[in-house]
């Protein structure tokens, strides 16, 4: 009987410091994906945001799309949530084809032209018929390389070529956000298991 009560009592106090052992190991868990999704975020968007071989931004809209998130109310369903709101992410992602949505053809705008402003975004919306300055002559030219152009000529100045026509242009998948954070999935997992060794050994969060 005394040997049962005895380890009545050692159960006891193993399902208590189990239950102590949680209530660290929880916080420290959240803090932990918290601290890597940050970081993997910031490594994401210094590697693959900053022009070739990843995606060169004009703007920086991309960018500042990008969130990341930490749920989770208990250590079985702790997670780290990446999330973007941008349309164009998905496009970079996984790669596809870009056709004109209210027009017969794409107008990519040429660098050094009237097209684009300072921080090289489009200066003029589609349709191009319905945005495009009215005393500006254009018409459609093909280069010696077979290309179609529209050329622009203002008053007093000589055409030059503004747009590259094109009735599709195909995208590449660049952006390899998945693989990135993929990648980092070992960070995580090193960082996790040092902070649980402090808290077992020590009895302490990392």
């Amino acid at each position: 009987m005394a040997d049962a009560v005895q380890i009545e009592m050692g159960r006891q106090k193993l399902l208590k410091n189990l239950k102590t052992m949680e209530r660290r190991v929880f916080p420290a868990t959240k803090k932990g994906f918290e601290s890597w999704s940050i970081n993997a975020l910031n490594i994401f968007k210094g590697r693959r945001l900053n022009g070739p071989p990843g995606v060169g931004e004009r703007t920086g809209d991309l960018r500042r799309s990008f969130r990341q998130r930490v749920t989770g109310n208990q250590l079985t369903n702790v997670e780290a949530l990446f999330t973007t709101r941008s349309k164009y992410a998905a496009l970079h992602e996984y790669g596809g084809t870009v056709k004109p949505k209210k027009a017969k053809m794409l107008a990519i705008p040429l660098p050094g032209t009237p097209a684009l402003i300072e921080d090289k975004r489009a200066r003029y919306a589609s349709p191009l018929r319905e945005s495009l300055p009215k005393n500006i002559r254009f018409a459609v030219v093909r280069s010696k390389k077979g290309n179609l152009l529209l050329f622009g000529k203002a008053p007093g100045e000589e055409a030059r070529p503004w747009y590259l026509l094109r009735k599709s242009v195909k995208i590449k998948p660049r952006l390899e956000f998945g693989k990135t954070i993929k990648r980092e999935h070992k960070r995580l997992i090193e960082n996790m298991r040092k902070r649980y060794k402090n808290i077992f050994e020590q009895g302490r969060p990392g």
